[in-house]
């Protein structure tokens, strides 16, 4: 490995250099739930107890009618560790998806047996529907409803792997938090009620009442320290881009330091969850590269973060296999 000395650079003070941290917020369970139509009879029903969501179609046996569902979620902007939304760099939403309903078939993504149907997916509406869930909240996410801040921002799931489906939602959580709303909020939804077939055509997600893989904010910052004296300050601490990426299964990250100091490269999911630790220790100034194997996890985003020196970088990348 070849390695060379870089020599530092006097910075005068107040210099910012960037940083990186991250956050996770869970869904709140009292205020994750579902509520039902059945079309025919007009009757509605909620649940805030159910361990999963169920958007999509299905039918009521019981009553002998189509029905269909809504689900609403929710996260606590107050337990942010940083709410300044300059230093929000990302921010990704993650609904895991466990099975998918077409026709009645299991692990098939829903079929909408009408014109059109295969333009139907799972959509997300941004929403404020306060401190609790109740039946008026069944239009919230509609367009001219008072609860709706934004309809259909983007589609969650389009397909019926089961894995952590993710949105980017940095807009709307910078929104909530400047207009002071206590939670974010989302409804989830098919872009179609219906298609009276009387088959299934539903996902199943986990809530915030499930007791593993529930629904998450993953936060990334780009946090700023103030250097408030003079200071040697290196301008050669370097974390490049991973390469290749999207990567399968075999990436490379390749960093730099400037001198000898206490070096950890981590890499972790969307869940804030360490998935591997690639350096712990000291290391010599120089430049590094560093091969790092996703054969065993699962396709999706993660971050790689590089600490030295109380200097922290992070970046993103994609695991395609």
């Amino acid at each position: 490995m070849e390695s060379k000395i870089i020599f530092l650079l006097v910075l005068p003070p107040c210099i910012l250099f960037s940083q990186g941290a991250t956050d996770t917020l869970w869904s709140v369970p009292q205020l994750d739930g579902t509520i039902c139509y059945r079309p025919g009879s007009g009757i509605f029903n909620m649940s805030t107890f159910s361990s999963g969501f169920s958007p999509g179609d299905g039918f009521d046996l019981i009553l002998g009618e189509e029905v269909f569902c809504r689900d609403y979620l929710a996260f606590d902007l107050s337990s942010l560790s940083n709410s300044d939304t300059s230093s929000i760099i990302e921010i990704i939403i993650g609904i895991y998806q466990i099975n998918a309903w077409g026709n009645d078939m299991p692990h098939t993504y829903p079929i909408w047996n009408m014109a059109g149907g295969d333009t139907h997916f799972c959509v997300l509406d941004h929403i404020d529907y306060g401190n609790s869930l109740d039946l008026g909240d069944w239009t919230a996410g509609d367009l001219g409803d008072p609860q709706t801040l934004h309809t259909n921002i983007g589609i969650i799931s389009d397909n019926a792997v089961v894995e952590y489906k993710t949105m980017d939602v940095t807009q709307y959580i910078k929104e909530d938090i400047a207009n002071g709303q206590i939670y974010n909020q989302y409804r989830m939804r098919f872009t179609i009620d219906t298609d009276f077939d009387g088959l299934g055509d539903l996902l199943d997600f986990r809530s915030g009442n499930s007791i593993v893989t529930k629904p998450y904010l993953a936060i990334l910052y780009n946090d700023t320290t103030t250097i408030t004296s003079p200071l040697q300050v290196s301008l050669n601490f370097h974390l490049k881009q991973n390469y290749p990426n999207p990567f399968n299964p075999v990436t490379t990250i390749a960093y730099m330091l400037p001198k000898t100091g206490k070096v950890e490269l981590t890499i972790f999911d969307l869940t804030g969850s360490t998935v591997q630790t690639l350096v712990n220790g000291l290391q010599p100034g120089g430049s590094y590269e560093v091969q790092f194997d996703g054969s065993n996890l699962s396709s999706g985003v993660y971050w790689y973060r590089l600490e030295y020196e109380r200097q922290i970088i992070t970046k993103k990348m994609i695991l395609i296999h």
